[in-house]
């Protein structure tokens, strides 16, 4: 899979946008000293000649060691982490808020359970109009459907997905989404994201010399493409 349209469509930078499309589960340098271990405090990274995207149980499965490398410079320890106010799980390498990258690797109705919260968001921006009402109100049901307890289906998490990014300047349809952390012109960390095949997929890349680096977005985008789930 590729993300044929980088380019086209403008980045978001940190705004009321950013928190649509992260949805409230990547907490973007907000707060992150020390993390917080999970259960499992430290795990060994995937094996350099493992597929990306072979996940098992944990993030940390995610990228494999080389990828690891390519990215900061260097191998690094991975550490699984909650991200703060959540339950999820996240993996982390190095310190995300000088050099260092999270990961997260869910089921797209995982990430939906904040639906809720982004909708509201939405509506106290005044973004909606901004969006196919068909789509807005779909969208509605399933938050409303999430609020009481229940479940949606991981692929309509994706579509959920898409429609947020749309806020975001991204073509309808868009599975992706890369924003800027706090600005575009003043980056300190960058965000690529993307909800493909009903799983949800996070890189945040805190570094601001690396953020400001022109190359740095294709390459995120690249191993995003890479440790999509394959049909």
């Amino acid at each position: 899979m590729k993300h044929d349209s980088v380019g086209r469509r403008p980045l978001a930078s940190g705004s009321v946008p950013t928190v649509l499309a992260t949805a409230l589960l990547v907490f973007a340098l907000a707060g992150c000293g020390a993390p917080t271990p999970a259960t499992s405090d430290r795990v060994p990274s995937a094996a350099s000649d493992d597929a990306l995207g072979n996940t098992g149980d944990s993030p940390c499965n995610v990228l494999d060691d080389e990828t690891v490398e390519s990215l900061l410079g260097q191998p690094l320890t991975p550490v699984e982490v909650k991200v703060p106010g959540t339950e999820t799980s996240a993996c982390q390498y190095g310190d995300i808020t000088d050099h260092g990258i999270q990961v997260i690797h869910l089921p797209a109705d995982a990430w939906a359970q904040s639906l809720p919260a982004a909708l509201s968001a939405i509506d106290a921006a005044g973004a909606a109009e901004m969006l196919d009402p068909a789509k807005v109100e779909k969208a509605k049901a399933a938050a409303e459907i999430i609020s009481q307890g229940g479940t949606i289906a991981p692929e309509e998490g994706c579509e959920h997905f898409s429609t947020l990014v749309e806020i975001q300047g991204m073509e309808p349809g868009s599975n992706y989404v890369v924003n800027f952390v706090p600005t575009q012109e003043s980056p300190i960390a960058v965000t690529a994201q993307q909800c493909v095949d009903g799983t949800f997929t996070s890189l945040l890349l805190g570094s601001p010399e690396m953020a400001q680096d022109p190359a740095v977005v294709p390459r995120l985008l690249e191993v995003l493409a890479d440790v999509a789930p394959r049909s």
